[in-house]
């Protein structure tokens, strides 16, 4: 099997996980409210993700993509609604940012794996991340539902075709059909395309 075949096999496989999400958890339910709460209108713009995450092993919440000017009125709301002890502030909640093709809840697992420690089979029962406004796409659902990290509230039936990267090895997978391409920098040279399935190991 040559890696491009093997690579559109591995995304295949990945969005066929989410077959197996069929439960929003009452967390995540209370995150999507209190982000709807804070974000009015703005929430529903399905262009723009908003995500605020949970690792309770930690006591850490976490979020990407909030306005700034919108964060004092989500923590107010989290501590209204949650009651998490301590309460929170702006300072305590980390802010997350993310690269080019690292979605909002994979840029979550990367800091969370990365920062703890934590290996990917640890995060079932541990790690809860709602997506609020474009909801998960079936990569991140699928990717999620394997490792069995609480998400949601809303998945999609369609994956990115703009770009999906794995939170920890920096795969990058990209298009559909014969137009799919796949990168890893850190054990190929360029891309593996289907003129070019095989590229050269680093």
């Amino acid at each position: 099997m040559s890696t491009w075949t093997d690579a559109k096999q591995k995304r295949t496989d990945r969005r066929n996980e989410g077959a197996n999400c069929t439960v929003v958890p009452a967390l995540v339910t209370q995150f999507d409210t209190a982000m709807k709460t804070t974000l009015g209108q703005a929430a529903n713009n399905t262009n723009n993700t908003y995500v605020i995450a949970y690792l309770a092993s930690q006591n850490v919440y976490m979020a990407v993509g909030i306005p700034v000017p919108n964060r004092a009125t989500l923590v107010q709301t989290l501590n209204t609604n949650l009651r998490p002890n301590p309460l929170l502030t702006e300072e305590t909640v980390l802010w997350l940012t993310r690269e080019t093709n690292l979605h909002a809840e994979m840029a979550v697992v990367n800091h969370v794996c990365a920062t703890y420690g934590l290996g990917k089979g640890n995060l079932g029962g541990d790690l809860t991340i709602c997506c609020t406004g474009k909801g998960c796409c079936a990569d991140c659902c699928g990717w999620m539902t394997r490792y069995r990290i609480d998400h949601g509230p809303v998945c999609n039936a369609e994956g990115s075709q703009q770009g999906w990267k794995h939170p920890l090895t920096g795969a990058t997978f990209r298009g559909n059909g014969n137009e799919f391409t796949y990168q890893k920098p850190s054990k190929y040279q360029g891309s593996a395309t289907s003129l070019n399935k095989d590229p050269k190991r680093i």
